[in-house]
């Protein structure tokens, strides 16, 4: 073989591998897993809910419902649906459900290149800073309840909130009939899928 085919065979295998360094360094990376201890105070926080609709004598659950309750069920953790919002306070807006759920802000953020917003509520009897958040989204009737499901935030004194969807959860009627949810406001109906926080619950095979 010539001196110039070897040279050429040289150049070319160097280019192939220059092309395909370039390839893996802007291919796209897999989603980034969840920081360990976010995940485990999440967990804790699960079971311990788990724990008290199990037993506790103010669950949602009925008495039969306890029995082959084995917990609630979650999407898996998503770092995507920890998200941060920024907080407009504002007086507008009816109360959710009865006068002692009232609006207090508008939180605006960003998904997936898009910005929505959602109206943030205070609960009477909460900490002032304690942020209610109901909302809708494409799961619901699905894979969550059809009516919607709750969301709390911290307000801050920059007015960055950051909402954590990992943390959202069904109100008591999902378990119970014989409570009744007011309707989450169509302001709060997010046109998307929210495959974060809890499904539902999961109960053994007994009867």
């Amino acid at each position: 073989m010539s001196t110039q085919r070897i040279l050429t065979y040289g150049v070319v295998a160097a280019l192939l591998l220059i092309l395909v360094g370039t390839w893996f360094s802007q291919a796209p990376t897999s989603p980034a897993a969840p920081d360990p201890s976010y995940a485990q105070t999440l967990l804790a926080a699960r079971n311990e809910k788990d724990a008290w609709l199990r037993a506790d004598s103010a669950s949602p659950l009925l008495v039969p419902q306890r029995l082959n309750f084995v917990g609630l069920t979650y999407y898996p953790l998503d770092p995507a649906f920890r998200l941060e919002a920024q907080f407009t306070p504002t007086a507008r807006g009816e109360a959710f459900g009865d006068s002692l759920t009232t609006p207090v802000g508008e939180l605006t953020f960003g998904y997936q290149g898009r910005s929505y917003t959602l109206t943030a509520y205070h609960e009477a009897g909460t900490p002032p800073g304690r942020l209610f958040i109901p909302f809708r989204d494409r799961t619901n009737g699905k894979a969550t309840y059809g009516g919607g499901r709750y969301l709390l935030a911290e307000r801050t004194a920059s007015g960055t909130v950051e909402l954590d969807f990992n943390r959202a959860y069904h109100p008591y009627c999902a378990y119970n009939p014989a409570y009744i949810c007011p309707a989450v406001p169509p302001h709060n109906h997010l046109p998307f899928s929210v495959a974060a926080g809890e499904m539902g619950y999961a109960t053994s095979e007994l009867p």
